[in-house]
């Protein structure tokens, strides 16, 4: 796979990859990835943006495509956290995911922002 990835050459994601994420367009994804671009990005993380917009299935297509789901320092498990999304999070736990990244960020950050079903799941898998 490239490493400019589903970015411009400036390393930036482009306007239809953004799309492809927010409307959660698997298909359309796709077709890129067959195209040979690839998902590193020096800026932005397609990966952490399709956590952001709780794209379920965007997120499994690019954990299978090859994204780190440790990149940025655990950003897309952190973001899971924020969002309390127990699903996204178990997919990046099963993909690899470090629970206790950065002093147990995703635990704190769930903690702060009241998220105890998170706080229950991230729990038991670090037991």
């Amino acid at each position: 796979m490239s490493q400019s990835g589903i970015m411009s050459q400036s390393g930036i994601m482009s306007h239809t990859v953004l799309q492809c994420i927010e409307q959660g367009d698997i298909e359309a994804l796709r077709r890129l990835l067959l195209q040979g671009v690839g998902i590193i990005s020096k800026e932005d993380s397609p990966l952490t943006y399709a956590v952001q917009c709780k794209q379920i299935h965007v997120v499994q297509l690019l954990l299978i495509a090859g994204s780190d789901p440790n990149e940025r320092c655990g950003a897309p498990l952190i973001s899971a956290a924020e969002d309390g999304d127990v699903k996204i999070a178990e997919l990046l736990w099963k993909a690899g995911a470090h629970l206790d990244i950065m002093d147990n960020a995703p635990c704190r950050i769930a903690t702060q922002n009241g998220n105890t079903e998170f706080i229950r799941w991230i729990e038991a898998k670090l037991s």
